[in-house]
């Protein structure tokens, strides 16, 4: 072995010597191993480690999360320190907590015990009243002490929760107090003057460093020391105006203890208080009121504000009282027409409605501003009653013609004084103008010779008045001419139809004459004219019209509003129509030559056959009917829709359709009463003659009843009600069928019968019918042999 060897086993056993000298070197050593920290805070152990080579320490145990090793590893030969932290915070439970370090090395390991105690060094103490009494309207007190239990100066928060918190106030709201010491905190509770009963509230202080949270559960009584009720009679009033209503009000004392009470209204100057202080004992009531007296000239809605207030408690209390003022005294006027047409020298009455709109009764002044109108002076009108009174106008002759705005007053006697009044536009007319007629007529007319024409002549009276006319024919015609009446009554406005009878005699010559038709009024020179000319003609020119009367009769081509009884023509023939009966709301229409009898309801239209041509010629209307005046609208029915409804086969024979759908029925009616009841004894009489002769009588009876229904029209009268009677009679012909074959719709329903029960039955009818047989026999004079055929019954 060489030297280098040598030295290198040298090395090799001096390393390993060394390495075990080092491990059993490794230690610790420390001045403390229990620390008391308080949340929040930081505290120290301090450890010396000796040994050499690579050291790492470990911690474990329930203060490991707040703890903390600096150096936690390192490498040395010689002793080194080693600082542990404790750093609980303020969630760290105040307890007991151990901490273990680990110390290893590569080869050994050694185990420090810690013990940390955590402490809550921020306590606080919380002192004071727990429950108290009080009046409602008034307040109490509440004081509490907090001290600082801790080891810091701390600030605290302070808060209140519960259902009496809105009637507690605090003085502080936050508050810093030094280690050990104390402050005092007070709540005040003030209560309304509705509280009562027992409430709850509770005084919660906060720690703001740490969170930290104290509480006080409170309570207070709240006593009704100082309670009142206050009601009145009405809380709403209807009143007239210029009247006077009271309102009582009434105050209940509910407390212990008597009191003062102030009463106060607001509202319109006419509402006022007859008293406006009451002191009412304990338990009692007191009694104000207040008054009310609108004036006239009130009216409207009004709310009055009640206010009344304790003077002990302050307790305040209001009601509303609803006054509704009625106008109770008014009136109103009223004209019929709002402008009026007077004529000179003329008196006309206009109506005027005086209405009493209160509830007062009323003497009235009246008066008019003008000279030639005059009214009533003074009239008595109840209270919501009305009366009527004349307003005469009466304009002189020497009244300028014009427009003239006539004022009407009406005022009360009484205090009230209230007055109204009305303006009448009146038109002040001349006398021409309130009376002026008017004619109208031919321009000429052609008469033969011994003939008759009459034509129609209209006056209207075109004035603003009433008036009587006189009518008069002058000039060369007025020999054969004649008008009746002579003189006529118009209302204004109004016209009536006259007519002049023209009938020139044998002496008279042919040529041309002319009348003139003169419209007067009576006892004036008003007046108006109409000139006709009349041709006379031989008689021998127109043989056609030789010694016949000729007349100016009207036609219907167009629609013609007729009010009375009036001659037509019709297809060259001439007719009548006659108003014979009117009613309330119909009208009774007779159209000859042959007499056609109509009843017509206001607004129904009927077509009429006029010359039974089988086609409607004329159509009636009965418009209205005023003051039993009808108004009937005629109109002939033009010969195109008469030709185009001919298609129509029901609308022409409708008549005798609806006739023979009756005679059929009565027939059938008639077949049924008169018939045989058994079908056997019809086949025995086979041999006898039918019996007819009562079925042609009652046809040729029904047949002789419609033609004189058809003469005297009234079947038009049966046509409105066809329908009923077709009901009636189909009705009538059900309940005979149903009466007549009752037992064999009764025998349909019935069950069954069994082949014995038929074969009994049957047998049974044979029986029968051979006794009848042999009891006809014995009674017949001179007996025959007749043959009986047998039916063998079938089932």
């Amino acid at each position: 072995m060489n030297k280098r060897g040598l030295n290198l086993i040298f090395t090799a056993v001096l390393v390993i010597l060394l390495s075990f000298n080092a491990n059993a070197e490794l230690s610790f050593s420390t001045q403390e191993t229990e620390k008391s920290i308080c949340q929040s805070t930081t505290d120290v152990f301090t450890l010396f480690i000796k040994g050499t080579g690579n050291i790492i320490i470990e911690k474990e145990g329930t203060a490991s999360s707040f703890s903390t090793i600096i150096p936690s590893s390192f490498e040395t030969a010689v002793e080194k320190p080693v600082f542990v932290y404790i750093t609980p915070n303020s969630k760290i439970q105040p307890d007991s907590y151990n901490l273990n370090l680990k110390i290893k090395d590569s080869s050994s390991e050694k185990i420090v015990p810690l013990k940390i105690t955590v402490k809550n060094c921020n306590t606080f103490e919380v002192s004071g009243e727990l429950s108290k009494e009080v009046c409602s309207c008034n307040s109490q007190t509440y004081e509490y002490t907090i001290r600082n239990t801790g080891m810091y100066k701390e600030t605290y928060s302070i808060s209140v929760n519960g259902n009496a918190k809105s009637l507690v106030e605090l003085d502080k709201k936050e508050v810093t107090i030094d280690p050990g010491k104390s402050s005092k905190i007070v709540a005040t509770v003030k209560t309304a003057c509705n509280d009562k009963g027992t409430k709850d509230f509770t005084l919660k202080i906060e720690s703001k460093a740490n969170k930290a949270v104290a509480s006080v559960d409170n309570s207070i009584k709240i006593n009704s020391c100082f309670d009142y009720t206050a009601t009145v009679s009405k809380e709403s009033v209807s009143i007239c105006e210029h009247t006077q209503q009271e309102v009582s009000i009434s105050i209940d004392n509910t407390a212990d203890t008597s009191n003062d009470y102030t009463l106060k209204v607001t509202g319109p100057t006419w509402a006022n208080l007859d008293k406006e202080k009451l002191s009412v004992n304990s338990k009692n009531k007191g009694i104000a009121n207040l008054i009310l007296t609108p004036d006239y000239g009130v009216e409207g809605d009004f709310d009055i504000k009640l206010g009344i207030e304790s003077k002990s408690g302050n307790v305040n209390k209001e009601n509303i009282i609803k006054v509704n003022v009625r106008k109770c005294n008014s009136i109103s006027l009223e004209a019929t027409n709002p402008s009026e047409i007077v004529c000179q020298s003329t008196i006309k009455n206009i109506p005027i409605k005086i209405k009493n709109t209160g509830e007062v009764n009323k003497t009235l002044q009246l008066s008019a501003d003008s000279d030639w109108v005059s009214i009533e002076e003074e009239i008595n009108v109840e209270s919501s009653k009305e009366r009527e009174v004349q307003l005469k106008l009466s304009p002189e002759i020497s009244t300028p013609t014009g427009k003239y705005t006539v004022i009407v007053k009406a005022k009360s006697l009484d205090d009230s004084n209230i007055a109204e009044e009305i303006s009448i536009e009146v038109q002040v007319t001349d006398v021409e103008k309130c009376y002026k007629p008017s004619i109208e007529t031919k321009d000429k007319i052609e008469v033969l010779k011994e003939n008759i024409v009459t034509s129609d002549i209209t006056v209207e009276n075109k004035g603003e008045e009433k008036a009587d006319y006189e009518v008069s024919v002058t000039g060369t015609a007025s020999e054969f001419i004649q008008i009746n009446p002579s003189t006529i009554t118009l209302e204004s406005k109004q016209s009536e139809v006259m007519q002049i009878y023209i009938a020139p005699t044998i002496r008279t010559e042919l040529g041309t004459y002319f009348a003139t038709i003169s419209v007067k009024g009576k006892g004036s020179s008003i007046s108006d004219n109409k000139e006709i000319t009349i041709e006379v003609k031989d008689s021998e020119e127109n043989n056609q019209l030789t010694g016949k009367v000729t007349k100016n009769l009207k036609e219907f081509k167009k629609e013609t509003t007729i009010r009375e009884s009036t001659e037509f023509m019709l297809n060259g023939e001439e007719h009548k129509l006659e108003i014979q009966e009117v009613n309330e709301d119909s009208v009774t229409i007779k159209i000859s030559s042959d007499p056609i009898f109509l009843v017509l309801n206001i607004s129904e239209s009927r077509e009429v056959d006029v010359n039974e041509d089988g086609n409607n010629d004329l159509k009636v209307t009965l418009e209205s009917i005023e003051n039993g005046n009808p108004t009937i609208k005629v109109i002939e029915i033009n010969s195109n829709e008469v030709k185009e409804n001919n298609g129509s086969l029901f609308s022409k024979y409708r008549n005798w359709i609806i006739g023979l759908i009756i005679v059929i029925i009565l027939i059938v009616l008639a077949s049924v009463f008169f018939s045989d009841d058994e079908e056997e004894e019809k086949e025995e009489d086979k041999e006898e003659k039918i019996r007819i002769g009562r079925y042609i009588v009652g046809l040729i009876i029904l047949g002789v009843l419609y033609w004189l229904f058809k003469k005297y029209s009234v079947l038009q009268k049966v046509n409105l009600y066809k329908f009923y009677i077709i009901l009636g009679i189909a009705i009538l012909i059900v309940l005979v069928l149903i009466t007549k074959y009752w037992n064999s719709i009764i025998n349909f329903f019935e069950e069954e019968e069994t082949e014995e029960e038929i074969k009994e039955k049957v047998k049974e009818v044979i029986e029968k019918k051979e006794n009848a047989e042999e009891e006809k026999v014995e009674v017949k004079e001179e007996p025959k042999k007749k043959v009986v055929k047998k039916k063998t019954p079938k089932k």
